[in-house]
């Protein structure tokens, strides 16, 4: 594309005469060649946002999903330890009213 190219020597030739020939071909060698054709457009940009947006969405709830299985789970947990706790701690006052009315405490 002889435009760009053109462009792109237009460029060049302008940071010489500002940063000096070193600095300018330091400075073009970072600047990838890109030909019109791989350019990215506004409506790439634009269409790219959309993807990430919705990925982004898609993301949150799945992760508020998660979330909320991990604290049902977390939950359920939770209260079986409760009535393990309860139980034992029956048991054990049983046993001591067991004891003390034996005499044994």
């Amino acid at each position: 594309m002889a435009t760009y190219e053109s462009r792109r020597r237009d460029l060049y030739n302008g940071l010489t005469e500002i940063l000096g020939i070193e600095r300018a071909e330091t400075l073009m060698q970072f600047l990838p060649s890109i030909e019109g054709s791989q350019q990215a457009t506004r409506t790439d940009v634009y269409e790219l946002s959309i993807r990430v947006d919705d990925f982004e969405r898609n993301l949150t709830a799945r992760i508020d999903r998660l979330e909320q299985s991990f604290t049902a789970r977390f939950d359920a947990m939770n209260q079986r330890l409760d009535r393990i706790v309860l139980t034992l701690a029956a048991g054990l006052m049983a046993i001591i009213a067991a004891l003390v009315a034996q005499n044994f405490i």
